[in-house]
């Protein structure tokens, strides 16, 4: 949700968020998932792809529970397992 939050740009964009932050699942993270975490982000940084932190742990709980990362930032594409959809229509 923070990576969501930092995004926002005015109150109305926040209120308009906020319903939808509802709906969103909350996923934890446990070892496995700091192992694929760890397992993905060398292979992006030989690749010349270098993911901020945030990111991999987002995709990291994604990849685990087979849950889809619904975004408007494309670094998401360059991770390997990971569902992603750029389109909230």
């Amino acid at each position: 949700m923070v990576e969501v939050l930092q995004g926002i740009r005015s109150p109305q964009a926040l209120t308009d968020l906020e319903s939808k932050f509802e709906q969103m699942i909350y996923l934890p993270t446990d070892k496995s998932t700091w192992q694929l975490i760890q397992k993905t982000s060398p292979g992006l940084l030989r690749a010349g792809l270098p993911t901020a932190m945030p990111d991999l742990i987002i995709a990291g709980c994604a990849i685990a529970a087979d849950a889809t990362v619904f975004t408007y930032d494309s670094d998401f594409d360059q991770i390997p397992d990971l569902k992603v959809i750029h389109s909230f229509a």
